[in-house]
């Protein structure tokens, strides 16, 4: 027992001598993280991969304030090689609180319920929780066994749509047999034998979901009603165990026809009959639009009565497409449309055609020639046409014309008439089957068809060629709708104010059968092409009409006038120059007879200068020459007197070089001695104290150590 304490107390001294250099770790979460089926002892926990596991954390205490968890191939309470985060990080009061969502994990009350890895390899592995200290984690108490899994990817669709069947954790570089359950022929189909996986066990098979050409009854249908279930399997060639999952295959049908449109959560199934059920009634050459689901993924074709091709559409992968086509020629009464998708599945719906009336063209200024034609008229009949309303408001149908048709339903003639003269706007045109007059307030007899026609304005100026004379200028405008204000410019500028409209102050009005004349003075303009223009009130497009004034602006009369009354000007300037200039030619003249009579002068005077300047000459050389002996005697008697000073002062200093280089040779070897003597005794000092120090150093590590033996000795001695 002495000999323990004693140990005891020696390793307690040495932590304590050792603590300043190995601090000891903080403490970090600890405690076991039990499984929801281990909360009492029981065999481990099988999860499949991505599988969902319930953690309870009751018993584990945590340093840090946030935690995540980590997945590990082993149990140690501690991070190791090959470990790896799997989940988001949670808050420890979260944890401990009533209970919250974090991403897709559900966190509270001492729980953490998610899923595991899905991209691992089968076997046995352990959760650890990790709060920011890796010397030491909470693990789970007993392994968890990931077990293989098996997905399809999407869950759902149409027939024909892409998709993904997926393994996890099957057994390792082996193979899987691929197969489904064909609920409508009640028979399995294999899909691939030995199929093989990876290192991991994984597998991914991509292929179109099968299709069962399910059929929708006709008329309007809950989808979930016609949903499919197809099973879909993988064998683990290996272990013989196999796996399922049900995918969803959705029928196909129709979610809009012309201006009718499916319930939410609801589908127009096969043959349906939209011309009685639900009243599509399409005239030829209308636009028909057509939207359709879960079809086929890819092209659609679609036919008219079968036979006749209207177009195709790309439905996308979820079998979706929207597009609209054009009703042709055809007769009237029920009609059929078939749609053709990419698995050539034959899809039906039923519409009705009425009698149709086309006007070409389909606006217009008024006396505009328009030619009426029929499609889809009964058979072998007299038909009127009659225009709606002339003057605004006047409630009354006028004859235009009127023809016969034959066996298929269209006009045996060309059918013509002029649009009158009435208001701008929409007016509508009818055919029936009854002379009513060449006008009538109400259609007695039986309307066939209508068709609206656009009156388009029309301007006119008159003349629409003029000068700046000071006349009136008439601008007429027809087609004009009586129920707006038209603004007025010319050459896009304001033209004339109505103080009395307050809401529109520069408007005029047409009158009520489409009719407008206003006035302009022709005055103020420049030559060339202008436009007048009228907009209708709220637009932005106007009408207009181009016109043209001729002759010459009074801008430009009055610069004509200033540019002759400048040419008298530069006359008289030209009349002034040319007697300025003779005037200077004659001063030229007198110029240079002065000139010449000076030459002369001066000719003279430098003739004169000339003499002087030889005598001047010859008297300067001969004092030249005295100057020059004198000063060549004065040189040499200088040039000696400096060479025998200049010989004295070489020698002088050469004596004075000679010594100066002696002392300082002298001097250099003294102070060169100097100094590597006291280097010597420097380095000599320094070797010593180094001896005397390492001596000490010794000294005082052994006094140390003999105290510290001598004192545990004691100590133990004591205790013993």
């Amino acid at each position: 027992m002495s000999k323990i304490k004693a140990t005891f107390i020696l390793a307690l001294l040495l932590t304590t001598i050792f603590a300043v250099f190995f601090p000891l770790a903080v403490k970090a979460s600890t405690g076991y993280i039990l499984i929801e089926t281990t909360l009492a002892p029981s065999a481990p926990t099988e999860v499949p991969a991505g599988g969902t596991v319930h953690l309870y954390f009751g018993g584990v205490t945590f340093s840090g304030g946030q935690f995540y968890l980590v997945w590990s191939k082993d149990g140690f309470s501690q991070i190791s090689s090959g470990d790896f985060k799997y989940t988001p990080t949670f808050k420890v009061a979260d944890l401990f609180g009533p209970g919250k969502t974090v991403d897709s994990y559900s966190i509270g009350n001492g729980w953490v319920n998610g899923s595991i890895p899905k991209d691992i390899a089968g076997g046995e592995y352990y959760v650890k929780a990790f709060d920011g200290s890796a010397t030491s984690v909470a693990v789970t108490d007993n392994v968890i066994i990931v077990t293989a899994a098996f997905e399809v990817v999407p869950s759902w669709g149409p027939a024909g749509r892409a998709i993904s069947l997926k393994g996890y954790a099957f057994s390792a570089n082996n193979y899987v047999n691929l197969s489904y359950y064909d609920p409508i022929e009640h028979e399995d189909v294999v899909i691939r034998n030995l199929y093989p996986t990876n290192e991991k066990g994984q597998f991914v098979y991509s292929m179109n979901a099968p299709d069962l050409k399910i059929l929708v009854d006709s008329d309007q249908w809950p989808i979930e009603d016609f949903i499919e279930v197809i099973t879909f399997y993988a064998v683990d060639n290996k272990t013989a165990e196999t796996y399922s999952f049900d995918w969803e295959e959705y029928p196909r049908g129709l979610l809009q026809v012309d201006n009718v449109l499916a319930d939410e959560g609801y589908i127009f199934g096969n043959e349906t009959d939209f011309g009685s059920w639900y009243h599509v009634k399409v005239g030829v050459f209308d636009e028909l639009v057509i939207a359709g689901n879960y079809f086929y993924p890819g092209n659609v074709t679609i036919w008219f009565d079968g036979s006749k091709y209207l177009g195709s559409v790309m439905a996308n992968g979820t079998g979706f497409f929207n597009t609209t086509v054009t009703i042709p020629v055809t007769s009237m009464e029920s009609h059929y449309i078939l749609l053709k998708d990419a698995n050539n599945f034959r899809f039906v719906f039923y519409i009705n055609v009425v009698p149709t009336l086309v006007l070409d063209p389909k606006e217009g200024p008024v006396g505009t020639v328009v030619t009426a034609k029929a499609y889809g008229f009964p058979a072998k009949i007299a038909v009127f046409i009659y225009w709606f309303e002339i003057e605004l408001g006047d409630g009354t149908y006028y004859w235009m014309a009127n023809a016969t048709t034959g066996a298929d339903g269209q006009f045996n003639v060309t059918v013509k008439f002029t649009v009158p003269h009435t208001y701008g706007g929409l007016h509508n045109v009818t055919a029936v089957d009854t002379y009513l007059g060449e006008e009538t307030s109400d259609i007695s007899g039986t309307e066939i068809a209508w068709k609206e026609f656009k009156v388009l304005p029309t301007l006119k100026i008159v003349p629409s060629t003029f000068a700046n004379d000071g006349s009136l200028v008439t601008v007429l405008g027809t087609g004009l709708d009586p129920t707006v204000g038209y603004t007025p410019n010319i050459d896009n500028r304001l033209l004339g104010v109505d103080p009395q409209n307050w809401d529109c102050p520069s408007s005029v009005y047409c009158n009520s059968t489409g009719d407008l004349e206003l006035k302009f003075v022709a005055a103020g303009f420049t030559p060339g092409l202008h436009v007048f223009s009228l907009y209708a009130g709220g637009e932005l497009k106007p009408s207009f009409l181009l016109f043209t004034v001729t002759g010459v602006s009074p801008d430009t009369q009055t610069v004509l006038n200033n540019l002759a009354t400048l040419s008298n000007t530069v006359d008289t300037i030209k009349t002034t120059l040319t007697q300025g200039i003779q005037n200077i030619r004659n001063d030229i003249s007198s110029v240079k007879s002065d000139l010449a009579t000076l030459s002369d002068s001066m000719s003279k005077g430098f003739t004169s200068v000339n003499n002087a300047i030889g005598t001047l000459t010859t008297s300067v050389g001969n004092l030249g020459n005295t100057l020059s002996g004198q000063i060549t005697n004065l040189g040499n008697t200088l040039s000696k007197s400096i060479s025998d000073n200049a010989n004295s002062l070489s020698s002088q200093i050469n004596s004075l070089g000679n010594t100066l280089s002696k002392s300082i040779s002298d001097n250099a070897n003294s102070i060169q001695t100097s100094i590597k003597n006291a280097q010597d005794a420097t380095v000599s000092q320094v070797k010593s104290s180094v001896g005397d120090i390492s001596t000490f150093l010794i000294i005082i590590g052994i006094l140390a150590a003999i105290t510290l033996v001598v004192e545990v000795a004691i100590l133990l001695r004591r205790l013993s």
